[in-house]
């Protein structure tokens, strides 16, 4: 960033305060999905099409695929 710009970060929530989109200064977005019980279910860093998914066992989350 050159020195006096202005970075803005954009970020996009639903109807149950989960946040579903990301706008990075760089011009990149990240986009959440979340299962029914409102646990985070995968995520997508664009221009990506890598879509990483979030594993849990119930209330334990078990890592990352």
């Amino acid at each position: 960033m050159v020195s006096g710009q202005v970075s803005i970060q954009t970020f996009t929530y639903n109807q149950h305060i989960q946040m579903t989109a990301v706008r990075h200064p760089d011009g990149t977005n990240s986009a959440y999905t979340y299962r029914a019980d409102g646990k985070r279910s995968s995520a997508r860093e664009a221009p990506s099409v890598v879509v990483t998914t979030f594993v849990w066992d119930g209330e334990d989350y078990l890592g990352e695929v």
